[in-house]
């Protein structure tokens, strides 16, 4: 209805994308709307309709963690030296 539509198209603020988006997506609160013939009712409505009206976050990518760096692989070297000599300190 041309009322409804002056209506969102004057109070083009912030959200108003929101309420298109709003009832584009819902048919229920299409035919509220436009069974209202009151202009001041009207505005109440999509005021309400604008405050219940939110996109769902998009989801977010969770960040790999790092692998952990782990020690454990022994210097060849070291080992037979280790072997040769127990106790012996390399400084």
């Amino acid at each position: 209805p041309p009322i409804q539509q002056e209506i969102i198209i004057h109070c083009a603020d912030e959200g108003s994308e929101l309420l298109a988006y709003g009832l584009g997506k819902s048919q229920q609160l299409r035919q509220r709307v436009a069974a209202e013939t009151d202009p001041i009712r009207a505005a109440f409505l999509l005021g309400q309709i604008s405050k219940q009206v939110s996109l769902a976050p998009k989801p977010k990518k969770a960040i790999k963690p790092e692998p952990e760096v782990r020690g454990g692989g022994a210097d060849a070297k070291q080992d037979e030296f280790n072997k040769l000599c127990p106790g012996a300190k390399i400084e």
